[in-house]
């Protein structure tokens, strides 16, 4: 066993990456001209590439679609409100939920499979609660609902590691506060 230094190999070591602060900290500070923020930008490699770009692209598409699925099972049961019973109704968005949730079980996060199942999850989560409160008519406000959604929704997020989930609990607790503030402008939000 030899303690030298290790061979070297015709392979390029990666760069380290740089980001976007570092660059703009470095064209102010030697006042580079456009021309040469261009060129600074070239040599750091910091444009992406057209990897990264379809790369990103299909992860919008994959958000886009769960999206447009959780919102598709919420019009779907509207749409049919008067054909299925309130039995029906419950059934679907609850297996739903159970087949978002055994996703994630299946293929847990960081998986993409597991993370967006848990998105669905949880927006099914809200789904929930709004046709619970359409059916049975509680006479609960409508900051209670997503009051209630933003206090198990966590559960769904921490799971998740993603900052959408995450994204998507803030906007959710926030419309809670708002609809909550809005409900009682006189005593404001204490």
């Amino acid at each position: 066993m030899s303690w030298s230094s290790p061979e070297p190999t015709d392979e390029a070591e990666p760069k380290p990456p740089v980001n976007r602060k570092a660059l703009d900290a470095f064209a102010a500070h030697y006042g580079l001209t456009p021309e040469g923020v261009e060129r600074a930008m070239a040599l750091a490699d910091a444009r992406p590439s057209r990897h990264d770009l379809v790369h990103f692209g299909v992860r919008l598409l994959r958000l886009a679609g769960i999206l447009s699925l959780a919102a598709g099972v919420v019009f779907w049961v509207a749409a049919n409100w008067s054909l299925i019973g309130v039995f029906g109704r419950f059934a679907v968005v609850q297996s739903v939920l159970v087949l978002a949730i055994g996703l994630a079980l299946w293929r847990p996060p960081p998986h993409a499979v597991g993370r967006y199942a848990l998105l669905m999850a949880f927006i099914t989560t809200g789904a929930l609660f709004a046709l619970f409160g359409q059916t049975y008519q509680t006479g609960a406000d409508v900051y209670e609902l997503f009051l209630n959604w933003s206090l198990l929704g966590p559960a769904f997020v921490v799971a998740a590691q993603w900052r959408v989930v995450w994204a998507a609990w803030a906007l959710v607790l926030n419309v809670a506060l708002f609809l909550f503030c809005a409900a009682r402008p006189e005593a404001g939000l204490f």
